[in-house]
């Protein structure tokens, strides 16, 4: 078993709360973790940001 601290994880915990929980799930949640850094460092690496305009070549007007 393992402790982990919720407000890691969640940002809606304004305190600290410390859990048990099988080690199972505490690898599941730092795997997630570092998969979703590793997706925000590429979408930086890459410029791949994507917007939400309607029509194409507002954004190539701009640049």
């Amino acid at each position: 078993m393992k402790k982990i601290n919720l407000r890691d994880y969640y940002p809606y915990y304004t305190q600290d709360m410390i859990v048990e929980m099988p080690d199972e799930v505490a690898l599941l949640l730092r795997e997630y973790t570092l998969l979703e850094e590793a997706c925000r460092i590429r979408t930086y690496r890459y410029k791949a940001f994507y917007s939400l305009d309607r029509d194409e070549g507002i954004e190539r007007e701009i640049l």
